[in-house]
Parts: C-alpha cells; structure tokens; sequence
C-alpha cells in the first residue's frame, strides 16, 4: 500500500506531533510506500519516505495545488490528520480515499463541510465523539493518541545524571516538572504560586511551554524556564524529573500523563474527566488532588518524601500503558486497518 499524509506542519505539539510519530512509524516499522507534503518550514526527513513541499501560505498554496497533485497521483489513501481546511485542500486536487484526523469538530457546518468533502474516514481520539460521527453516517473510529515507546522510555540512573548534569541541577535535588501551554486553563499560575510557596526546600521546577503567562516564570531562583521544548526532547525532562505535574482545569485525555508514564515518572492531576483519566484512576495510576496550591503541595510532598510511594505510583503508571496499548507499536495496525477500510469505503 502507498500512503500519502498532508500536514503543513509535523512540529509543535497535538495532532502534529502525533501524525510525525504515525509516519516515522510506518516508514520504520513497515514496508509500505510514504509521500509526505508538509510546508516550507517543516524540515522533516527521513530516507524511507518521499519529501514534497508547498510554499508558505497564503500565496504558496496557488502554486503547491500541483505539487499535491503530483504527490497523491498513484498513492491508494491520503491521511490528513490536522484540521478541515487542510482536507479541503487536498480534496481540491485530490478524490481518491481519504482519511482525516481529529481535528474536525462534530458541529453541523463541519458535518456537511465533511460529507461535501466526502471524506471516507474519520479517526477520533474520543470513543464518544467517534459514536457521534457514525450516528451521523460517517465511518469512524477512536484511537487513543500513543507514545513512541523507543523515546518515551524509563533512562538508566547514569542516564538520567547525565541529563541533570546538562540541566545544571544535582542527582539530589527534587524536581517537578511542567508541560504545557502558560495559560490558567492549563493551571500554570498554580504552578507559579506553588513555586513560591517551594522556594525554600531544595526543590526546582522545571517549566515546558510558553503563553501568556510565560512571564510569571522568567528569572525565578527555584524555576528552570525552557520556554517551548520540542517533541523529542521532552523524554530526557519526563526522566530527570521526580513528579510531572497536569494540574488543568480539564483534560480530555492529557497526552503529558501518558508521555510522563511512559517513562516512569509519577503524574499528579486535578482534573477527574477525560477519556484517559477515567481509564488511569481506575488502575490508581494518577495521583489526583483538588485544584489548589495547598493541594498540589500535599500531593507533591507525599510523593517526594515516600520513595516507596512513588516507586508504586510510577510501576503502575507503566502498567497502564502496556495494559491499554498505548504506544505507536499497539495502534499502527489500527491505522493501517483504517486506512484498507477507506480504500474499500470509497
């Protein structure tokens, strides 16, 4: 089979970042055929996989419709797993089976854009929003996002002194780490207040992701800013890290948790929904506590102060992840399955 993906973009974080693992995937661990499209800027290669590029938007996407063209000609599906307007896109040139990502929302305009568009395939990361797709005539389906289990890995001890080392932080210090966007919604203004609150115990927090509250983090003498940290460098953070904290307002599956799992590193959550919180609390693999400093504090200083207690959250967070198949080894075929089901859907 000859796959084609179109993403403008295979860097930053969400869909992106999960399309870039899916394609390094296959082209790693199959034999089918890859030509991937993405814009200018994207400097993705990987020698198993065919490269085409469109100009910077808006005035390259004139001229890149050839390009398109002439990368989809003889593929037997294209994935498209980032947003409608990119399917629209494609579709312009292209009409053979398609599959798209989650990023379409299940609202009226975009179910008729959908059908308009004939898309042949929808793949949700939500087992409800994907019932909502079939309710409404399309074939879809849910894939939980995974994790690169050769990345995503629990280091050795002289692994993870090396990377504090780089850090400039002691294999003895306590450290709690951040991933994400700098916004309250995400809580990082919790985690500003409880880096105050920590600035006299021989604890740093380490700070992933940037937002509008970036500059609560700037220059603090406990805080280690990174400012945007991209995909593959987030595994040496999970691993120099003592407790990663996901302290949202509310997560709808909190690909940090599992990333943070993967590689042996205790979460601590505030929030009870979501499709994966719901799955991890069930296997006591989060440590959850209200959404408080105070909170966020008592559950860090349990964890931090009780090897024992960490040492079981973390083996059961591991745990979680084989027992759900939550890494790219578990859902390729899932995708390739999808992928035959829109060739014959089409």
């Amino acid at each position: 089979m000859k796959l084609g993906f179109f993403a403008y973009s295979l860097s930053g974080a969400g869909p992106r970042t999960r399309a870039r693992t899916l394609i390094e995937a296959l082209a790693n661990r199959t034999d089918h055929k890859l030509v991937v499209v993405t814009g200018p800027d994207e400097d993705y290669n990987h020698p198993r996989v065919e490269r085409r590029r469109i100009d910077a938007v808006p005035t390259g996407l004139v001229a890149g419709i050839s390009t398109v063209r002439r990368a989809f000609t003889d593929v037997d599906v294209v994935h498209v797993p980032v947003n409608i307007y990119q399917v629209m896109y494609v579709r312009a040139v292209y009409h053979g089976p398609l599959v798209s990502g989650a990023g379409i929302q299940h609202t009226l305009p975009y179910r008729n854009l959908a059908k308009l568009l004939n898309i042949d395939y929808i793949i949700e990361t939500h087992e409800r929003v994907a019932r909502l797709w079939e309710r409404s005539g399309f074939k879809s389906t849910y894939i939980y996002p995974a994790v690169n289990e050769t990345e995503f890995r629990e280091y050795s001890q002289d692994e993870c002194e090396k990377v504090r080392k780089r850090l400039n932080m002691s294999p003895e210090d306590d450290i709690i780490l951040f991933v994400g966007s700098l916004t309250e919604f995400k809580g990082a203004h919790l985690v500003s207040q409880l880096a105050r609150r920590l600035e006299n115990e021989n604890v740093s927090i380490i700070v992933a992701g940037d937002g509008p509250l970036r500059e609560q983090f700037r220059n603090r003498p406990n805080i280690l800013y990174q400012g945007f940290v991209d995909n593959e460098d987030l595994p040496s953070l999970y691993n120099a890290a003592d407790v990663t904290l996901v302290p949202s307002e509310s997560e709808s599956f909190s690909i940090v948790s599992v990333e943070s799992a993967a590689c042996g590193t205790p979460v601590v959550t505030t929030t009870q929904d979501g499709t994966m919180v719901r799955l991890f609390r069930d296997r006591r693999a989060y440590r959850w506590t209200e959404r408080s400093v105070d909170g966020l504090l008592d559950a860090v200083h349990d964890l931090l102060n009780n090897p024992e207690t960490s040492y079981a959250q973390s083996r059961r967070g591991r745990e979680a992840i084989e027992e759900m198949g939550l890494t790219i080894a578990d859902t390729l075929d899932q995708h390739l399955a999808i992928c035959e089901a829109a060739i014959d859907n089409h």
